[in-house]
């Protein structure tokens, strides 16, 4: 019971000193939320290595919603997080992680007031929950640092004061950490900006230049890419001057081409589970495979093997992921296997 409540303090005291640190103020260009309904979305994903030798693997995501008037913040978030321990000398411990709160403050950063933390921990197959109050935690405070957008849509972080931390105490961190992505609700359309389309060409590239390189895929940020690309190609998007009457229709195809490439490109490439799910599934929901059969059977072969090897392993991650890839992908009978795999890992 030790081990499992030190499992959970661990992934709830790291969600709050990735959310709980000062912030630095918005850039030099002002970029805040203008006055309006907002609509969010908060990303994180990391690997820290604590210097006792534990490594944990955190991946995280949550929305917010705020509506903003006279440079004040009103509204709600939540958040969650699956996390992987992985001590030296004792088995590999599963955990999750999730919180809700109010927004509140002032429109150029914005601070979601943390609430209840409620962990669930599992080691040698004995699962146990936990619930830290705010007060236990120190009472933290997400910052959303704004550091580019317009008047319709703004892109920030929120993950410095965890890294500086780390740094500071010995521990090392990699990987693309904290993000987040906010649109302004609109009567007519969903709101973006083309400048968020700009970013995730640049993203693209230097996926697509690490893959030409032979370089390993980090599969985090390729989820991340392949995400915002899938919003954008379905969704579309409204430009910085946020008329909404404009038609969208290139942009659409600039997003769709992006996922199109990387799943061409990757072909041949070193991928690891992770990243076989991510793009088989956004294969799937661009529509990319609809045009592209030779693609689809590529990336179903590889799943497939994904399938093969975390069965044979009986890893309970790796199963779990297989088994939310097959439920999104429509594999009902794949899912039902995974399910009843699980239940006897459980046992």
């Amino acid at each position: 019971m030790r081990l499992r409540r030190t499992v959970s303090l661990l992934v709830a005291s790291a969600l709050v000193a990735t959310v709980g640190q000062s912030a630095p103020p918005a850039s030099a260009q002002g970029v805040g939320f203008t006055d309006g309904a907002w609509e969010g979305s908060l990303y994180y994903s990391a690997k820290v290595i604590f210097d006792d030798d534990v490594a944990a693997f955190y991946r995280g995501s949550g929305s917010f919603n705020l509506s903003v008037q006279g440079g004040g913040a009103d509204g709600m978030f939540n958040v969650k997080f699956i996390t992987v321990v992985k001590p030296t000398d004792l088995p590999d411990s599963l955990a999750f992680a999730s919180t809700k709160g109010q927004v509140s403050g002032n429109a150029l950063v914005p601070e979601l007031v943390v609430g209840d933390v409620q962990t669930t921990s599992e080691s040698s197959g004995v699962k146990a929950e936990f619930t830290f109050s705010a007060a236990e935690l120190g009472s933290p405070r997400i910052k959303l640092v704004p550091t580019d957008g317009s008047c319709g849509s703004l892109v920030g972080f929120w993950n410095q004061g965890f890294a500086s931390g780390l740094a500071d105490q010995g521990d090392s961190i990699v990987g693309p950490k904290g993000s987040w992505s906010a649109h302004r609700a609109g009567p007519d359309s969903e709101p973006q900006d083309e400048l968020l389309l700009v970013q995730l060409q640049n993203d693209t590239d230097n996926l697509v230049d690490d893959l030409r390189a032979g370089e390993a895929l980090d599969s985090d940020v390729l989820h991340s890419v392949l995400s915002r690309a899938e919003a954008m190609a379905v969704g579309g998007f409204r430009r910085s001057n946020c008329d909404s009457g404009e038609d969208d229709t290139r942009f659409r195809s600039r997003a769709y081409a992006m996922i199109q490439q990387l799943l061409t490109e990757a072909q041949g490439a070193g991928l690891n589970s992770l990243t076989v799910i991510s793009l088989i599934n956004a294969g799937y929901r661009s529509g990319v495979f609809a045009d592209d059969p030779d693609l689809q059977t590529f990336y179903e072969e590889a799943f497939d093997q994904v399938v093969d090897a975390a069965i044979e392993s009986g890893n309970r991650f790796e199963l779990l992921q297989v088994h939310s890839a097959a439920t999104q992908l429509g594999k009902t009978e794949l899912a039902d296997q995974i399910a009843e795999i699980l239940e006897l890992v459980d046992s």
